[in-house]
């Protein structure tokens, strides 16, 4: 669970700083991090191998990402971090459930997202 919770946390953080959201993200991250390498850092242990945290960073650093409300299925933003407008672009949303049935699915047609 704790592997999980921190690739949530940091995937989450550093896609709303990336969209611009007002939160404070790199100050948490910041000040959950101790300066000396693995002793409380969640993006790598002391060997440096790679832990959850550094995955949700790795992913929370892709290009192209919608933010999906989860409790009203619709889609808050088109985060659009290249440097051209993304424009007539269509998004395919499918919510999953832990049974392996999917009870939402929808697809999203001349959508466009500017650049940042």
């Amino acid at each position: 669970m704790i592997i999980k919770l921190n690739w949530l946390t940091t995937f989450n953080l550093e896609l709303c700083w990336r969209a611009g959201l007002p939160v404070n993200s790199l100050v948490l991250i910041w000040k959950a991090q101790n300066p000396w390498t693995g002793l409380s850092d969640q993006l790598n242990d002391h060997l440096l191998h790679q832990l959850a945290g550094f995955y949700g960073c790795r992913c929370a650093a892709e290009l192209i990402h919608v933010l999906l409300n989860l409790a009203t299925y619709f889609i808050e933003q088109v985060v659009n971090t290249t440097s051209e407008e993304l424009s007539n672009i269509a998004i395919e949303a499918s919510v999953w459930d832990l049974e392996g049935t999917f009870p939402y699915y929808k697809v999203f047609e001349n959508l466009s997202a500017p650049a940042k």
